[in-house]
């Protein structure tokens, strides 16, 4: 489940980086920390 969630997170940041939806800083920053969040991870975890 969590290389799943791992490659995911990669897959995403990399689709938001070519498309310029996103800037490289917030990219880098909340797709992994979303991606914690969902694999059931705490603030307190992370």
């Amino acid at each position: 489940m969590l290389t799943l969630i791992g490659l995911l997170i990669i897959l995403t940041i990399v689709v938001l980086l070519i498309l310029g939806k996103a800037s490289p800083i917030v990219a880098m920053v909340m797709v992994p920390l979303i991606g914690t969040l969902i694999a059931g991870f705490g603030i307190n975890d992370i």
